[in-house]
């Protein structure tokens, strides 16, 4: 990341190795689009920290295991990009604990979205904590790109494939 893009108006999009990751990237910058703003892709990694106990051959498969999850946000990267052209896309790969990195990066943000591959019995999941926790809207969509959970009442304008928005399906 080039500049300081914490203030900025923005839709962020917290990024993992899922289908479901993949439908928020996709809704996250179609909203982007919409509304004529940056796409902030936001990939947190394991806390650092652990790396100073770290014996020399955990600290291998500790520098491939980094390697794999940056190659993550970089796919990421080349989705948002692809799909749609002209796109500001921004990234960062965050060393660190989820939540707070998470929190941190959705400050002042017009929309959070998240993927959640599965809808849960219990209020345990990412998605609903970002709900319960975060300041800024926040849309939590399944593998196809429909709402699972929202707080805000986010006005979304994406219809991905022909469906009715996130936000139409889930009213």
């Amino acid at each position: 990341m080039t500049r300081d893009q914490s203030y900025l108006p923005r839709i962020v999009v917290g990024v993992s190795d899922t289908s479901a990751s993949c439908a928020a990237v996709r809704v996250g910058a179609a909203e982007a689009v919409r509304l004529s703003l940056p796409v902030y892709l936001v990939r947190v990694w394991r806390d650092i920290d652990r790396l100073l106990s770290m014996t020399s051959d955990e600290v291998n498969v500790f520098a491939a295991d980094r390697t794999s999850e940056i190659a993550i946000l970089r796919a990421a990267t080349e989705q948002a990009r692809l799909a749609n052209a002209g796109l500001e896309v921004v990234s960062e790969f965050v060393p660190g604990d989820l939540y707070d990195a998470i929190r941190s990066r959705c400050r002042d943000a017009l929309l959070l979205v998240v993927g959640q591959d599965f809808v849960e019995d219990s209020d345990d999941s990412f998605g609903d904590w970002c709900i319960r926790n975060l300041e800024c809207p926040v849309l939590v969509v399944d593998p196809t790109g429909l709402a699972v959970g929202r707080r805000d009442n986010w006005q979304s304008g994406y219809a991905g494939s022909g469906r009715l928005s996130a936000i139409d399906v889930a009213r």
